[in-house]
């Protein structure tokens, strides 16, 4: 089994990243690697340079390369493994003289070792594509439960979602292993490298969401859940698109969002309000009227949709964006003499005349011309104040 540390197995951008408990360092010089990792556990330092193999089991080196080398330190322990020029190992463990036969603790130690230089990523994208070879995805997915490090283990989840063709079920359990990560970046590139066709399957959607759901950036929620929303979604799956979609703290992603899943049209009635109840989350009234008026571009809600559609507009703090949608609204086929009547009374909220009237002018143009919602309208105009705005509104519909 060759494991080979080359400048392409660990990502250079990746050269140093650092959270609370974890500080990680990268660095190749012409095949000359060198990576200082310190977490909860302590420290550790690889050095490596040239092609070198371990034994199948990874328990030990099988070659050296004659330029290569292996220096290890992690905590108190230390040694470094060389080729000398009859082509045997030469081992220095902790200090000692150099040897080429091991001990049993010796051949503990440098067990210990490999699996430690596994676990930060050592030959990673080599290994991975081995193991799928050797036993599928059963076996890349149970190594990465092996794995102590996160960023190794999306190495290894990623060659399963790029390099294979692996049936609906173990895709469900690489989506929620991949829900398990804790990097939000890693996990959001992660779901959106999975295939679309993937999604049409409901558990491997339900595992994908509950992934997206564990998401703490509200940039990475919104790229996420874009992808998912141009899929075909279960009742309760768009339901639990609109849950994750509410607790996205940014108005501007929430608002993407959701002008993405009404592009797909108007869903059901009852969805619909749920739709409507997380458009009303938002607290900009600029992303809030972008929703309702990308809502309207695909038809007018009906029922309990409708009504709860001029609840929200109609709670919009701001007049202009307020007496947009409902202008909006009024240029579409509204159904019935009494969904008329509650958008005309939605202007009466309207606080400027100016802004009243206007709304007022542009639903009469559309308006049908019945004895109900004739009397609606002049009641409604009475709110105006002004004599010039109310003459002008009066006038519209005579």
């Amino acid at each position: 089994m060759k494991n080979i540390l080359a400048a392409g197995v660990i990502v250079a951008v990746l050269s140093f990243c650092s959270c609370d408990d974890f500080n990680y360092s990268f660095s190749n010089d012409d095949g000359h690697t060198v990576m200082n990792i310190s977490d909860e556990t302590g420290t550790l330092r690889l050095e490596t340079r040239g092609e070198i193999t371990f034994t199948d089991d990874e328990t030990a080196i099988k070659t050296i390369s004659d330029d290569g080398y292996i220096k290890y330190r992690r905590n108190g322990t230390k040694f470094k493994a060389v080729t000398n020029a009859g082509g045997e190992i030469v081992y220095t463990i902790n200090g000692g003289d150099p040897k080429t036969g091991l001990d049993a603790e010796e051949k503990k130690i440098l067990a210990h070792a490999i699996k430690e230089m596994i676990n930060v990523g050592y030959d990673a994208k080599n290994r991975v594509a081995r193991i799928y070879k050797a036993s599928g995805s059963a076996g890349v997915l149970s190594a990465v439960d092996e794995l102590r490090n996160d960023w190794v283990k999306g190495q290894y989840l990623e060659y399963l979602v790029t390099n294979t063709t692996i049936n609906d079920m173990e895709m469900t359990t690489v989506a929620r292993k991949i829900g398990d990560l804790t990097s939000d970046y890693d996990k959001s590139r992660l779901l959106q490298k999975i295939s679309a066709r993937y999604l049409d399957n409901e558990q491997t959607t339900d595992a994908y969401l509950d992934a997206v759901n564990t998401l703490g950036s509200d940039y990475e929620k919104e790229n996420t859940l874009k992808l998912i929303v141009d899929q075909p979604l279960t009742a309760i799956q768009y339901a639990k698109v609109l849950t994750i979609t509410g607790n996205i703290g940014s108005d501007y992603n929430k608002a993407n969002v959701l002008k993405q899943l009404i592009s797909h049209g108007i869903p059901s009635e009852s969805n619909t309000v749920s739709f409507l109840m997380a458009t009303e989350n938002i607290g900009s009234d600029y992303e809030r009227a972008n929703v309702l008026k990308a809502m309207l571009e695909h038809g007018v809600p009906t029922g309990s949709g409708y009504t709860k559609f001029l609840d929200v507009a109609g709670n919009i703090g701001g007049d202009y964006e307020k007496g947009e949608v409902l202008k909006q609204l009024a240029v579409c086929r509204i159904a019935s003499d009494d969904d008329w009547v509650n958008l005309i009374k939605e202007t009466e909220k309207l606080g400027g005349d100016h802004d009243k009237s206007d709304a007022m002018i542009e639903i009469a143009k559309h308006m049908p011309k019945s004895d109900k919602i004739k009397a609606a309208y002049m009641l409604s105009a009475k709110a105006i104040t002004g004599d010039y705005d109310y003459g002008q509104a009066i006038k519209a519909v005579n």
